[in-house]
């Protein structure tokens, strides 16, 4: 299958129509949504929506959040992968890593290793030369998995929400020899606190 990664423990995957109801079910958990968006779970309606711009967005750009599976079991533990951040965010046109686990799995790294992959991916064949992630100040555990990864403090700001944000960056290894460009994520970040936004 195209677009496969795997890890020790786990194999990534685009999702599939089957991935829908454990999708359904880890959005409806409070404490696992308790960072992501509104802070409140999701009802139905609004996870199967969201699980259709999933689809779509690997449909259309052969890329997206992968559906991460346990290797021996087959089990699903939620996604990682690579999204555009909205247009109507503090860092509008970069590309976000961001990952989202079913509660099971938490405390055993498994979105680390997830990431990795993913980032490594990212960096080697689809050519990216640098990737954001943001968390709210107090998601300690996301914080960790971006310091994991390589990523560093780059700024504050508000996400397309208007939630504030601390915000990570890490450019690709042939990338971090090169000057900051005008229009850098520091840029947008800086401008975001001096306006107040």
């Amino acid at each position: 299958m195209p677009h496969v990664l795997t890890t020790e423990r786990l194999a990534l995957r685009p999702p599939t129509p089957a991935d829908l109801e454990p999708f359904v079910r880890m959005c409806a958990d409070a404490e696992v949504m308790r960072y992501v968006g509104l802070g409140c779970p999701q009802d139905r309606g609004t996870a199967e929506r969201g699980f259709a711009v999933v689809l779509a967005h690997w449909e259309r750009r052969g890329w997206g959040l992968w559906s991460v599976l346990d290797r021996a079991s087959g089990e699903y533990h939620g996604f990682v992968g690579l999204a555009p951040v909205p247009s109507r965010a503090l860092v509008a046109g970069h590309t976000e890593i961001g990952w989202r686990l079913l509660r099971a799995a938490w405390g055993r790294g498994l979105a680390t290793e997830a990431a990795l992959a993913v980032r490594d991916h990212a960096f080697g064949p689809l050519g990216f030369d640098e990737l954001i992630s943001y968390c709210q100040p107090d998601n300690v555990a996301s914080a960790r998995v971006m310091v994991k990864l390589g990523m560093t403090r780059a700024g504050r700001g508000r996400d397309a929400r208007g939630t504030e944000v601390a915000v990570y960056r890490l450019r690709a290894p042939a990338a971090q020899a090169l000057p900051e460009p005008g229009s850098s994520i520091r840029s947008a970040i800086d401008s975001t606190i001096r306006d107040g936004r």
